[in-house]
């Protein structure tokens, strides 16, 4: 569990936020499962608390093509252009110092790398729990 969330959040409650996703129940693993809703509801809260946009699905939306809102996601075009993450200060700026070393270029593949997700040192990072900033603003 993270901070003083409740043992089991609602399927209901998720979707009110936008970070409902079923792929994030792990069979045989209830703790995992409550981890991993638990992480997408944070970045949800956070964003909300800190005025920033939804994300979406697929991360950069095709016009024609079906698209959802994510709402543990910052739109990409809006978290470049302002620097806004779900990483402190500390952690983006730890990211960025060592995202020469970490990352190998992609193959000019229209913006996008390994998997068709666009991935940074910073985006592997937001996930991880002692990461996370607080709700409130700073």
């Amino acid at each position: 569990m993270i901070g003083n969330m409740a043992a089991a959040l609602s399927q209901e409650e998720l979707e009110a936020l936008h970070c409902w996703e079923p792929e994030d129940r792990v069979p045989g693993r209830p703790a995992m499962t409550e981890f991993r809703r638990g992480l997408r509801r944070h970045q949800a809260l956070w964003r909300e608390a800190n005025g920033h946009p939804v994300g979406s699905h697929p991360i950069v939306p095709r016009s024609g093509k079906p698209s959802r809102s994510v709402g543990s996601r910052l739109p990409l075009d809006y978290a470049r252009a302002t620097g806004a993450s779900f990483l402190t200060p500390e952690a983006r700026d730890a990211a960025r110092a060592s995202a020469p070393t970490m990352l190998k270029p992609a193959q000019d593949n229209g913006g996008r790398t390994r998997g068709g997700r666009a991935e940074t040192a910073a985006g592997r990072l937001e996930t991880h729990r002692s990461l996370l900033p607080p709700l409130h603003s700073s």
